[in-house]
């Protein structure tokens, strides 16, 4: 004779075998692997199946709360080995397509972005190296920026001052335009951590007497 927690017991049981005998087609959202299978009576948290109850959010205006069994969950994937990804075939082979479609458009565009750096690096070494051999042709903002100027002087002498790249500017005459570089040490902070310099060049158009400074 059962007692009323047991008949509770096969109610339950005889509800819920319909949803466990039941055979379906799922797949993989990680992989993109379908395959048929079954729910499982165990499982973690993450890997329960939903019911088909959503209500609202109660914080988040617009979204839902998806609603699971208490004791349903999805099977492991035979290719991934776990279950955090299973859903049902259609929905989990769509996941994996747009997750996958997101990764190509990421990765064209990485390499758009890096074509697009080394074009406009090389355009600017180019760039350089022509204002180098025809200093007339160097515009006032090129005479402005301290990292250009530095370059057409081939600074800094990381290999060797008699190494540089020829035709480099010097100190001194270039052209119509004389340019010195100005250093200062302006010492450290009070922890001795922080070194404190000041940089800058004073470039002179000869022809016109104008001068300025290209700083830092």
């Amino acid at each position: 004779m059962m007692n009323g927690f047991e008949a509770l017991q096969q109610v339950k049981d005889n509800m819920m075998r319909p949803i466990y005998e039941k055979r379906r087609h799922l797949g993989c959202e990680f992989c993109g692997t379908t395959f048929h299978g079954y729910y499982q009576n165990t499982g973690y948290q993450s890997d329960k199946v939903p019911n088909g109850k959503k209500s609202p959010h109660p914080t988040k205006q617009g979204y839902s709360i998806i609603h699971t069994y208490d004791d349903v969950f999805y099977p492991d994937c035979p290719t991934c080995g776990i279950a955090a990804g299973v859903r049902n075939a259609d929905d989990a082979v769509a996941i994996y397509e747009h997750e996958q479609e997101k990764k190509r458009k990421n990765k064209a565009a990485a390499e758009k972005r890096k074509a697009t750096r080394e074009r406009k690096i090389k355009e600017y070494w180019d760039r350089v190296r022509h204002v180098r051999a025809n200093p007339h042709d160097a515009t006032i903002e090129e005479l402005h920026s301290f990292n250009f100027v530095q370059a057409l002087l081939g600074m800094p002498y990381y290999g060797g001052y008699d190494n540089r790249e020829k035709p480099c500017w010097e100190q001194g005459q270039n052209g119509r335009y004389e340019v010195k570089f100005n250093y200062v040490d302006k010492g450290t902070s009070r922890s001795g951590k922080t070194h404190y310099t000041r940089q800058w060049f004073d470039i002179t158009n000869t022809d016109t007497g104008e001068s300025w400074e290209a700083k830092r």
